[in-house]
């Protein structure tokens, strides 16, 4: 008697937990007759954008925009706090681009693996004359990286989010300094990039986004730097030892992804129409 009493309690739990995520339709079959079906239900998920059964699936993206350098071959200060000098667009300013893919995890939490490539650039001839004075510096870089996203909101019409995580930039410079060293360097630089984003659906399956980001470098070195500087003489001398700060740069793009429909669910968090 007791097996059946805990048989029949198990059987419940399992037809309410399954009623909670399925619908019992009716179809007709091909000799006219009714049949009942239990289907998942298009509502969305409680708890947020993700979950084991009503969540998103993997969503591949590509995203482009322009990149603005901070760090030691610079005006002083940044330009969006220390004032901005004439040529600040053409002098700091260039390109990116980034393939990603994001895999949901639990609830509100996904995981994205990026790899970003691009151009940096800057100098300080706006404030600095002289040439013993000038820092001058270009270069194309490629950043892999694995980033932490999370999406506050569980409104469907609110695909706010923010992320953080590690990467690796690897950069190939070319840089003038002082009128002392002038010449092409290899760096690798450990990479810290976080921000914020938002998408819009434009289709079942596809979706267009803003991203706003920073890479901010962990160390500012004659090993590891984004702009060559610290630098050595060629009397092997380390030069600027004292940097002002460690490098970085931001990132504002466009984004458009497509998603990945889970099987689990008909209906996705991230698509337009429920």
């Amino acid at each position: 008697m007791g097996n059946r009493k805990t048989f029949l309690l198990i059987a419940l739990f399992i037809s309410v937990s399954f009623g909670a995520t399925a619908q019992v339709r009716r179809y007709i079959n091909n000799d006219g007759r009714y049949q009942r079906r239990a289907s998942w239900s298009q509502q969305p998920h409680s708890k947020g954008l993700f979950s084991k059964t009503d969540g998103s699936g993997t969503v591949l993206t590509i995203e482009g925009g322009a990149t603005y350098y901070y760090g030691d071959v610079e005006f002083p200060g940044l330009a969006l706090f220390g004032g901005v000098p004439s040529d600040w667009a053409s002098a700091h300013m260039s390109f990116y681009g980034k393939l990603s893919l994001m895999m949901p995890v639990y609830n509100h939490l996904g995981v994205r693996i990026n790899l970003t490539g691009g151009k940096l650039q800057a100098n300080n001839f706006e404030y600095q004359s002289a040439p013993r004075s000038q820092k001058e510096f270009s270069s194309f870089f490629a950043e892999p990286s694995a980033t932490v996203e999370y999406y506050p909101f569980s409104e469907v019409s609110k695909w706010f989010y923010i992320y953080a995580g590690l990467g690796i930039t690897y950069s190939y410079i070319d840089c003038n300094h002082f009128a002392t060293v002038d010449g092409t360097f290899h760096k690798l630089s450990p990479t810290v990039p976080f921000g914020i984003g938002v998408n819009f659906p434009v289709a079942y399956n596809f979706r267009i986004g803003i991203n706003l980001g920073c890479h901010q470098t962990l160390f500012d070195s004659y090993f590891s730097s984004l702009d060559g500087y610290p630098f050595k003489s060629p009397e092997g001398e380390v030069m600027g030892k004292k940097s002002r700060w460690a490098d970085g740069y931001f990132t504002g793009g466009i984004t458009l992804s497509y998603v990945f429909k889970n099987k689990a669910c008909k209906i996705c968090r991230f698509t337009k129409y429920q």
